[in-house]
Parts: C-alpha cells; structure tokens; sequence
C-alpha cells in the first residue's frame, strides 16, 4: 500500500517527554533538524485515513477488555456491558471514547454499533442540522442537506464524525438527550493528566489496531517518521489546540499540542516491539 511519507521542512521533535494539557504557550511548538512527517486525519490520502479516529473500524469491547482506567473514566460501563449481552461493539474509536463520556444507558447505546449513532446515513445525520435550517427549511431541502452531509464523510468512511458531533452540547436537545444527566460535556482535559488521558486512549487504540488489521499495518508501514494528526486550525489557535497540529510553514514550526499523534506513536512502538519479539 502506498503511504505519504511526507517531508516537511527542517524540523525535529524533542526527544522524549509529551506535551500537557496544562502547558502554556512555550510547549505548543518545536524546532530542531530534519525529520519525516506524516500528515494523518480524517482526509488523509493513500490510506492514511484510518488512522483516523473518524474512521470506521469496529472496536469490540468485551468484559475482559474493561482496564480499572476504562472503569474509571465510565463506571457504569460493566453494568451496561452486562445488559447488552457481556459485549458491546462500537463502530469507531471516536464513538468508544465518547461514550465512555455517557451518564445514561440510553446515550451509551446511541454510540453502539446498532444504536442511533452506529450508521453513517441521512437518518443519522437530522439531528445536527444548522438550527436556521431546521426552523426554516422545507422537507426538500433538508433531505437534500442530509444527503449531501452523509455522502461527505461516507467519502472516506468517517462514521466518527457523528459521536464527535453528539458531544457537542448544542446538538443535546435534537438528540433528546439532557446535558449531565445523559453525557458529560465538560472541557476533555478538564482535571485529568496526560499520562492518564494517554492511558485511556491507548486501551482504546489497542483495540482498535488489534481488531483491524488494515489500520495496524499502515501504521507499522508509517516506520520511524513523525505523525502528525493534521488539525489546521492550529495554526490559528496554537496554544489551546491539544489533539493535533500542522506545520505552520510561516515560522517553520509546528504548532499545537498534538496528542493523538503521540499517542500511536507510543503504540506503534508497542507493535513494533510485539512484533520482533
């Protein structure tokens, strides 16, 4: 499979050592020598896409896989596991992550594979409809909205882009959901350490490179360069960008905190190491 093993200008990544939610402005960018860069995310090119969280890669969760962090982030969770059967099944690593963020059963299910957020479609995307549209628009044209909507991100598979808009409080109410009673909407990083954050997304992304083996060998295939989950928006906001980041080419630096790059990085190493044993 071809990969866009991109090189991106003279850069280096410090060696060692991750960038925190609480930093400040000094640990949001980096500069050194030169180095190879992967661009990653939900419109990467030449399969790069699945690495994405965005992207549809069924993560089977059974109570074996619930780690005490796991449990800790969404107690109920073994309950909830026992009412569906010993086993959930989500259909990204976006939907996982979110919905270990539910207070309620029936917001935890919505994430599910067989729940209301399972399947890409016109269906599953009404609900986060613009709010002029939906108040103003006729059935036509917000079926046509629907469509086009879904067809977008059906594009590339990127199923993960309904949980990433479920937990966002203003789409609540289309969802018939009530904020802190059905899904925790506070700030991500709020009151939890990177390394614990790491952690929980690592157990997550496990899953996820161990049940696909698509995504596991293209990111083996990615080698030793740099990933980068690109987030351009990082550029104008380099110091509250956590998940991800992009080479801002004006200062020849890159910017924001980039998270989710690190952490496959971590697990990459992981493979790599479990691999050559």
């Amino acid at each position: 499979m071809s990969l866009a093993l991109i090189l991106l200008g003279q850069q280096a990544i410090p060696d060692g050592g991750f960038f925190v939610p609480e930093a400040g402005p000094a640990d949001t960018t980096t500069t050194a020598t030169t180095t190879g860069f992967v661009y990653f995310g939900s419109n990467g090119k030449d399969g790069l896409e699945v690495l994405s969280n965005f992207h549809e890669a069924p993560i089977r969760l059974c109570q074996a896989d619930v780690t005490a962090r796991l449990a800790k982030r969404c107690p109920s969770l073994a309950m909830w596991q026992l009412a569906l059967g010993g086993q959930v099944t989500f259909p990204s690593s976006e939907h996982a992550w979110q919905a270990l963020k539910a207070h309620s059963f029936r917001a935890f299910t919505d994430f599910t594979t067989e729940g209301r957020l399972g399947t890409l479609d016109a269906a599953s995307v009404l609900p986060f409809m613009p709010a002029k549209l939906r108040l103003r628009g006729t059935a036509t044209e917000q079926q046509r909205w629907a469509l086009g909507k879904a067809a977008f991100w059906a594009k590339k598979q990127n199923v993960g882009i309904l949980a990433k808009w479920a937990a966002n409080k203003k789409y609540a109410k289309a969802l018939g959901w009530t904020p802190g009673v059905d899904l925790y909407y506070g700030k991500e990083t709020a009151n939890v350490g990177f390394d614990e954050m790491q952690a929980v997304w690592l157990d997550l992304l496990r899953l996820k490179y161990a049940q696909n083996t698509r995504c596991r060998d293209v990111l083996l295939a990615t080698g030793d360069s740099y990933l980068l989950e690109c987030v351009r928006g990082a550029v104008r906001e380099p110091d509250t960008e956590f998940w991800g980041g992009c080479l801002d080419r004006t200062r020849d630096q890159i910017v924001g905190r980039n998270a989710m790059g690190r952490f496959h990085m971590a697990l990459r190493e992981e493979l790599r190491a479990s691999r050559d044993v």
